[in-house]
């Protein structure tokens, strides 16, 4: 915050905007035209969220699609499980069988990652639900894994439910293009240079940087620890 400020208090050109968002991690549903219209506009655009710790540019970001999928049942007292019928084992299978389609090898992850059941044990609920963090390197990817989703098939005593809740496209930017060569000019001209590096996570370079070459983004704030105490990303 404090280099931001300097930078438009010392700037003698009305040509530098800024822009600070608080919804990236659940995929920037209010900012993301306000960042649009920014770029759209700009000669370039830096997106500043972490990269690695040694501080190299990601030249592409993997697309992200979060899923949540609702099994409906007929919920009741765990005592009686002859006259229930339980969402909870529905989400059991829905699980094992999306871990056939994840192939980090192949560059497409798909993990679970959030549960929700009855709130006392002795309940069997009406409702249980899962959600999916997706990630491909390329979009065309999406489509094996959303046709998967979409045709899960069960027990004609229960319904499932897909939600598609965030999408956002692969993005892989031009190494050779314009961005890479003004951050190269900028690096020379302090005596360093940089890597470039594909990251696994998604950011508003995602939302922002296809159809548009213009969208770098470089050092941001180191994110280790940022998404769990023991998180090494």
């Amino acid at each position: 915050v404090e280099v931001c400020r300097w930078v438009m208090e010392t700037n003698d050109r009305p040509n530098i905007s800024l822009l600070f968002n608080s919804d990236e991690e659940v995929g920037s549903p209010e900012s993301v035209e306000i960042s649009r219209k920014m770029v759209d506009g700009a000669t370039l655009g830096l997106v500043y969220e972490y990269t690695d710790p040694e501080g190299s540019l990601k030249f592409g970001a993997r697309g992200t699609r979060w899923y949540n999928i609702k099994v409906t049942g007929k919920g009741g007292h765990a005592a009686y499980p002859e006259n229930n019928k339980n969402p909870v084992d529905v989400v059991a299978d829905i699980i094992r069988q999306a871990q056939r389609w994840n192939r980090p090898e192949e560059g497409q992850v798909v993990v679970a990652t959030r549960l929700y059941g009855a709130d006392t044990t002795n309940v069997v609920p009406d409702v249980a639900m899962v959600s999916f963090d997706v990630r491909v390197v390329d979009s065309w990817m999406f489509d094996e894994i959303d046709n998967n989703f979409r045709q899960l098939q069960c027990d004609d005593a229960f319904a499932i439910d897909v939600d598609l809740e965030v999408d956002m496209d692969a993005f892989r930017a031009d190494w050779d293009g314009y961005p890479f060569r003004v951050a190269q000019e900028a690096a020379a001209a302090i005596g360093t240079t940089f890597n470039g590096i594909e990251a696994r996570g998604g950011s508003d370079m995602n939302r922002v940087g296809p159809g548009n070459k213009k969208v770098l983004e470089p050092m941001g704030a180191g994110g280790i620890g940022a998404h769990a105490p023991n998180s090494e990303e």
